[in-house]
């Protein structure tokens, strides 16, 4: 499924400073409209992964991609350009103990979790 935009998110990049890490992870990023399922959110910045197709004026600091962790999947949102604009998207879910779930945990090894919990082993 190609990926749809999330109007409810704000039109930019999420700041650590925006991250509330000791709060339950619905009420730890107050830009982000989480539905109380979310157990978990994990963040990558773009220093970390230099996505190209941003514009350079987000700092390499910004988070530009969430994955959301639920009891049974995983929910990706990323800010990319999408529709000749620079926006939140959203991708399919991938339910847990799934092909594609496993391949989630293979991505989060590079992400870090900013609030919540998670199932995963392998947690810093």
């Amino acid at each position: 499924m190609p990926p749809r935009p999330v109007t409810e998110w704000p039109d930019r990049p999420v700041t650590r400073s925006e991250i509330q890490t000791d709060l339950d992870p619905i009420d730890a990023i107050d830009p982000l409209p989480l539905d109380d399922t979310v157990v978990g959110v994990w963040g990558v910045t773009q220093g970390q992964i230099q996505r190209r197709s941003i514009p350079e004026e987000v700092p390499e600091a910004a988070i530009v991609d969430f994955v959301l962790e639920t009891p049974t999947e995983y929910r990706m949102y990323s800010y990319v350009q999408h529709d000749r604009t620079t926006q939140w998207v959203t991708y399919e879910a991938e339910e847990k103990r799934t092909e594609g779930g496993d391949k989630f945990e293979t991505t989060l090894q590079e992400y870090t979790l900013l609030a919540g919990d998670t199932d995963i082993s392998r947690v810093e």
